[in-house]
């Protein structure tokens, strides 16, 4: 069994050059505050789900750690992954926090028509230092999400760590399903936590910000992870039904979601936490474990495919402060040019330049190993407890 799956890193590579494009183009939108989220234009509607790829993220993750976790078992006892993987855990985890306290995108609040900055891109977008809001606090993004993932996710590999395969994957798929309609919960309790938040009840606000939070949930976003780690136990199962059941689940999930999608109201831009986003996530979880599964068997050869692996790389490194060189890039524009007013077209070409500016970047920065990455920071902490695979892509100069 090969140590890495270079098509899964060509995959993040994608989705993460589209989220940056989606990102800049979306928060540099000048007309953004005057949509009509009850009635949007089409190209509004097609960015809106641009922008969710945090479910890609959970199941290459989850796919990558379980690989991992099953090759080191031969030759390590499974506390020692647990505790590789407590690391991992705990560092993606100190870092999404940094991240959207300090680097990351802003919030919108739509009704005021005003947009709430992380520190350093409210300096560089507005001049002066804000004091952090709670909303920012208690956001869960896509990083904590990916932190949780992995520690939850430790604790069934652990627990399964004696069953056969057959039966282990098996368990993480009926577990994934249950867990996913379990998330339905989700819907009373994100009222539940709303009033909760409202009314200064912090020990409810704090219990359930982290399983129904409108940003990135344990539900359903655990459910994404077991079916990451479900299809790498297919893989290591080498069977010749894998394929059938991954299109035979895949294939219903994403189908009877898109039905439901078709026939529910269109409430995606509000976002509310309904069973029109339940739609969306089932179908999204079902096109995602078709493409999980296909990239898998991609060698990465072609010149785009290695544009995208670069990225797929160090994602964690541009995902981190790609919010800050956007916001400094436009501040130098301003500089240069004077104001300006970036209509949707023009928001659209800002961002997939600074997408393809990364793309180019990290490909000069391939020749250092990455220096200076926080992924090079990873591969020497996470090397003190446990071999990591991703030493190989991140040379240590």
């Amino acid at each position: 069994m090969k140590k890495q799956f270079i098509g899964l890193d060509v995959l993040r590579g994608f989705a993460l050059f589209m989220t940056l494009w989606m990102h800049t183009s979306f928060y540099f939108f000048d007309g953004l505050y005057d949509l009509d989220l009850n009635n949007p234009p089409l190209i509004v509607t097609l960015i809106g789900f641009l922008l969710m790829f945090a479910g890609l993220f959970a199941m290459i993750s989850a796919f990558v750690h379980t690989h991992q976790s099953l090759l080191k078992q031969v030759k390590h006892q499974p506390k020692n992954i647990w505790q590789g993987q407590w690391v991992s855990a705990l560092f993606i985890f100190i870092i999404g926090y940094a991240y959207f306290l300090f680097t990351g995108p802003g919030l919108v609040n739509m009704t005021e028509a005003s947009m709430d900055n992380s520190l350093l891109v409210g300096f560089i977008r507005e001049g002066i230092w804000t004091a952090m809001s709670l909303d920012r606090w208690l956001y869960v993004d896509s990083l904590i999400m990916l932190a949780s993932n992995i520690f939850l996710l430790s604790i069934v590999f652990y627990v399964t760590s004696k069953m056969k395969l057959e039966q282990r994957s098996m368990l993480y798929l009926m577990l994934a399903l249950g867990f996913f309609i379990l998330s339905l919960v989700r819907i009373p309790l994100y009222e539940i936590y709303l009033q909760a938040v409202e009314n200064n009840q912090w020990g409810i606000t704090l219990l359930l910000n982290w399983i129904v939070n409108k940003n990135n949930p344990v539900f359903p976003y655990f459910s994404f992870g077991l079916l990451g780690s479900w299809l790498a136990l297919r893989v290591h199962q080498k069977s010749k039904h894998s394929s059938l059941l991954v299109l035979i689940v895949g294939g219903g999930l994403f189908v009877l979601g898109l039905i439901l999608y078709m026939f529910l109201p269109d409430t995606m831009l509000q976002r509310s936490i309904d069973l029109k986003w339940f739609a969306i996530m089932m179908f999204q979880m079902g096109l995602f474990v078709w493409l999980v599964y296909g990239f898998v068997f991609i060698k990465g050869k072609s010149v785009i495919h290695r544009f995208f692996q670069r990225l797929g790389t160090v994602s964690l490194s541009v995902f981190f402060v790609e919010s800050v060189v956007a916001a400094l890039v436009y501040r130098i524009f301003i500089f240069i040019f004077g104001p300006m007013y970036f209509d949707l077209i023009h928001a659209l070409i800002y961002g997939f330049i600074m997408a393809t500016f990364w793309g180019l970047f990290v490909k000069v920065w391939e020749k250092t190993g990455y220096k200076g990455s926080l992924e090079h920071l990873y591969v020497r902490i996470k090397s003190r407890y446990i071999e990591t695979s991703k030493k190989e892509k991140v040379k240590l100069l």
